[in-house]
């Protein structure tokens, strides 16, 4: 298999392993090192396979709803009781700065997931150091409500 078919596969995978199927606050993509040039990098990537890991600019307490009522623990939950659960879950969120906190949380699991699941085919992730807002301004993620969180060049073991 193909790098890009192994990460893409990984991507995927990394679905099932999520606690929700909800709405994330953040996207994992491939990208291609074709789609950066031009950018400084304290490392030149080897690698012609990017991930870009994106944090949503745009989540809100309606998403976090939409996380809780679609995640694994809400089918625990007595149906009875689903209500309450999911308004005390959302209404742990006082401002802006505690969901940003649980956003960076879930988004710091997806990133631990998707490293061992890149594992698991045989690639290694490698964090890639540039200047994120040149690397967002480059592609125009910011119009799409989206951030650059963490690049990673994926180095095929096999």
């Amino acid at each position: 298999m193909e790098t890009e078919q192994k990460i893409d596969s990984s991507i995927l995978n990394l679905y099932q392993l999520m606690p929700s199927t909800g709405e994330w606050p953040f996207t994992i993509m491939r990208i291609d090192r074709i789609q950066i040039t031009g950018l400084p990098f304290e490392n030149s990537p080897v690698s012609e396979c990017l991930v870009l890991v994106l944090k949503r600019t745009d989540f809100d307490k309606e998403d976090i709803s939409d996380y809780v009522q679609n995640s694994k623990e809400y089918e625990t939950v007595a149906t009875a009781y689903r209500q309450a659960f999911v308004e005390s879950f959302v209404n742990k969120f006082d401002n802006v700065q505690e969901i940003n906190q649980w956003t960076d949380n879930i988004t710091s699991m997806g990133i631990g997931l998707i490293f061992q699941l890149a594992q698991r085919q045989g690639l290694e992730l490698k964090t890639l150091g540039t200047v994120l807002s040149d690397l967002d301004f480059h592609i125009g993620f910011d119009a799409k409500m989206l951030q650059p969180y963490e690049l990673f060049e994926v180095i095929d073991l096999d």
